[in-house]
């Protein structure tokens, strides 16, 4: 199907009460069907980060940011930030609570819209869907966002090296659908630590 607007500027056309007459028909089943059919079949073998053994694994999650809305983190001086989450991960989504087996991450909080991987030191890959240009500088590229181990919860606090600005946003060409992707160009540079080994050809 052909989108002719991503799933968040339907969503802002949808807050402003603009006309849907503009927007195509499949444009809407493609949104509809993004938001609405998330189903997992068989078992649930998703685990964070913090529960994997494997080097390699581990590794690659340093390359990993989460998009943050910039109101979600407070500047609290030169060296930190405070996270501030949405709320629980059961009540965001509407999850279902079995009284013998709750969905997983049932009582996560949540905070991040999307995620990204670096690609170099300046540029960070994501979703298409995930910002737009007319967005981006609503949103912090954040590292090291993850569960405390020893709490069980989101860490709250942030180091101001591990918070990205964004500076532009790559357009989407042709079939947003089929080439849903941009790049993120941010400030600062990324460390070499933080940037993906990728194929450049092949």
């Amino acid at each position: 199907l052909y989108s002719q607007y991503s799933k968040m500027e339907l969503k802002d056309i949808l807050k402003k009460n603009r006309s849907l007459e503009r927007v195509e028909t499949d444009s809407l089943i493609w949104v509809y069907t993004q938001m609405t059919i998330k189903t997992i079949y068989s078992n649930d073998t998703r685990k964070d980060i913090i529960d994997i053994t494997n080097p390699e694994v581990t590794k690659s999650a340093n390359y990993v940011c989460a998009l943050i809305e910039k109101k979600h983190l407070i500047h609290i001086n030169d060296t930190t930030f405070q996270l501030t989450t949405k709320g629980k991960f059961s009540i965001i989504f509407n999850l279902c609570n079995s009284n013998s087996e709750p969905e997983r991450f049932f009582d996560q909080e949540v905070v991040a819209d999307c995620s990204g991987v670096a690609v170099s030191k300046n540029q960070i890959l994501t979703a298409g869907h995930c910002l737009n240009e007319s967005n981006y500088a609503n949103y912090y590229l954040v590292f090291d966002y993850k569960i405390d181990k020893n709490t069980g919860h989101v860490n709250k606090i942030i180091h101001s090296a591990n918070v990205y600005q964004p500076i532009s946003v790559t357009k989407i060409t042709g079939n947003a659908y089929n080439n849903d992707y941009r790049l993120i160009t941010v400030s600062p540079s990324l460390p070499k630590n933080r940037i993906a080994q990728c194929r450049t050809s092949g």
